[in-house]
C-alpha cells in the first residue's frame, strides 16, 4: 500500500503507480508528506487522483518535483494543474494528457496571468513553467490562446504535445 510505501521509504525519489485503481488521494497525499525528495511521480491511469491529490502534492514537494506524470486523470481539473504549476517551480515535465477539464485557463501559464515568481522560502524560485521542457496535454481542452502561454512561459520546450484543434488554423489566428 501506499501508506507502506511512505513508511518504509522516506528517500524515495521515483512512484510509479500507474494503472492501480486504489491509488487515492489520501495515499498520494500521504507519500508525498513522507519522501520530501519525490522527484518523479506518475499516477496515470489513477482515476481517483483529483485535484486534492494536486494540491496536496504541490504543498508537499514543491521544488523537489521534476516530474508528473498524470496521463488519463479525468478528475483532475485547472485547480490540480494550477497547483502544480504553481507549487513546484523546477517541474521540467507535466503530462496531464487525456485530462479533458484541463484547458491551462487561468493556470500560471495562461496568456491572462501575470507573470509571477514561485513561492517559497529561501532563494527566488522559478516563475511557473520557466524550467518545464516537456508539456504533454493531447486529449485535454486546450485552446491555442493556451497553447500560445505554454510558448510564451516556457523558453526550455524540447517537447510539447497538444490536441489538433488547438492548433486548427481558425483557431490559431484568434488574439493575433
Amino acid at each position: 500500500t501506499l501508506a507502506a510505501i511512505a513508511r518504509s521509504c522516506p528517500r524515495l525519489a521515483a512512484l510509479r503507480v500507474c494503472g492501480c485503481g486504489g491509488v487515492t488521494d489520501e495515499g498520494v497525499s500521504l507519500c508525498a508528506a513522507s519522501c520530501a525528495g519525490l522527484a518523479r511521480l506518475d499516477v496515470s491511469t489513477c482515476h481517483l487522483f483529483t485535484d486534492r491529490g494536486a494540491v496536496a502534492v504541490s504543498r508537499h514537494l514543491g521544488a523537489s518535483l521534476l516530474s508528473l506524470d498524470a496521463f488519463t486523470c479525468p478528475s483532475l481539473t485547472d485547480e490540480g494543474a494550477s497547483a502544480l504549476l504553481a507549487g513546484c517551480p523546477n517541474l521540467e515535465r507535466l503530462n496531464v494528457s487525456c485530462c479533458p477539464r484541463v484547458t491551462l485557463e487561468g493556470s500560471p501559464l495562461s496568456p491572462r496571468s501575470p507573470p509571477k515568481e514561485g513561492a517559497g522560502e529561501g532563494p527566488p524560485a522559478a516563475p511557473p513553467g520557466a524550467r518545464l521542457r516537456t508539456v504533454l496535454l493531447r486529449g485535454c481542452g486546450v485552446s491555442s490562446e493556451a497553447v500560445r502561454g505554454v510558448l510564451a512561459r516556457c523558453p526550455l520546450l524540447e517537447e510539447l504535445e497538444v490536441p489538433g484543434e488547438a492548433l486548427n488554423p481558425a483557431f490559431a489566428l484568434e488574439g493575433e
